[in-house]
């Protein structure tokens, strides 16, 4: 399938998750997350805030996590630059605020940017992923962009509550491959 059949489908898919299951597909992705071995310093983490209505896995639980093992982890959200096409990643404490862009998603009030070269990993949104580590997105390249300005060993992490298809019939050269997905059986490395 191409990426524009995927995303209708599995977008499909997770809206027709009860959330009574998607608590349980939560807890099951966290449990597979701990399964990761972490180089010793990890020092900053740009993460996204789930998007409610598209059945998005509940980072802030993977977040939380990578805060507890990780005491002194810096963590980033996007903020995106619609005017130029790109993505920032701004630093949010405690008592940051966040605002709805107008896509209506919930972005940092901050003016603390981090440079992508000094961010350790990063959680990558996705709807599906092959066996490849290819993964469709929403279909506006904002990530995968964001990407190239990170450091090359930069750990791309991706959810699922799905196993992955055999392959993405349209990857193109500007797609990044994950490094790890997790879904509720499995952690997938590529």
């Amino acid at each position: 399938m191409n990426k524009n059949e995927l995303r209708k489908a599995y977008l499909a898919k997770r809206r027709a998750i009860e959330p009574h299951q998607r608590l349980k597909f939560d807890d099951l992705l966290l449990i597979n997350l701990q399964k990761i071995t972490f180089d010793d310093e990890v020092n900053c983490l740009f993460t996204y805030f789930p998007i409610e209505k598209f059945g998005e896995p509940n980072t802030f639980i993977f977040t939380r996590y990578m805060q507890f093992v990780f005491p002194e982890l810096q963590v980033a959200y996007p903020k995106t630059d619609w005017q130029n096409h790109q993505m920032h990643a701004l630093i949010i404490e405690e008592e940051s605020s966040y605002e709805k862009n107008p896509q209506g998603l919930y972005e940092p009030v901050s003016e603390v940017i981090v440079d992508p070269r000094d961010i350790d990993v990063v959680f990558v949104p996705l709807l599906a992923f092959d066996t490849n580590g290819y993964r469709v997105g929403f279909g506006k390249g904002y990530y995968d962009k964001f990407l190239t300005t990170c450091r090359e060993d930069v750990l791309k992490i991706g959810f699922s509550y799905f196993p992955p298809v055999d392959e993405i019939e349209d990857v193109s050269d500007h797609d990044i491959a994950l490094d790890y997905c997790i879904t509720c059986d499995a952690v997938y490395a590529f």
